[in-house]
């Protein structure tokens, strides 16, 4: 797992999440692949304008926006800590850590959350989201020790995606 930090700082998040101690991978039989760019979306609007609103859908989400590379139209949250729900919705939607006696740990752990979006042009003069979510997750119970990663349910990238389209139709 430490591809995914080094990941992670060179995606420009910088330094690493709940860097007290280091992820593990509990309960799970095989580990995951995570794809450094992330999901792509494809929306049929130019760079330009997605850009503009791109922290505007991320704010409608629930995520604050604490990274903006606009040379390489980059934008995200680094590490937000997330407890029970992101905006109106359990965090389980969203990202998958795992259970502990049929009960998603994402809605029971505090989760540092990092989700990255990159805007890229396509020749069509349509626009491709590459967005990037990967979480850690820190059970405060006292019940278990140490952090365990939290992946992507997809749900969100979807939500990055749809919430585009939208604000751009307006």
């Amino acid at each position: 797992m430490n591809e995914v930090l080094v990941a992670l700082a060179v995606m420009g998040c910088g330094g690493t999440p709940m860097s007290q101690q280091v992820p593990v991978a509990r309960d799970r039989l095989h580990p995951r692949a995570i794809d450094t760019l992330g999901a792509e979306a494809v929306v049929p609007v130019p760079p330009n304008q997605v850009w503009k609103i791109l922290a505007a859908v991320y704010t409608d989400l629930g995520l604050e926006v604490n990274f903006r590379e606009a040379g390489n139209f980059r934008l995200g949250s680094c590490y937000q800590r997330v407890r029970t729900r992101l905006g109106k919705e359990r965090l389980s939607a969203f990202v998958d850590c795992g259970s502990t006696r049929s009960v998603p740990n994402a809605d029971q752990y505090e989760v540092a959350l990092t989700v990255l979006t990159t805007v890229r042009p396509n020749s069509s003069g349509t626009t491709s989201l590459f967005t990037f979510v990967l979480g850690v997750g820190l059970d405060n119970s006292g019940a278990a020790s140490g952090r365990i990663w939290c992946y992507s349910q997809g749900a969100l990238e979807e939500r990055i995606r749809t919430g585009v389209e939208e604000k751009t139709r307006l």
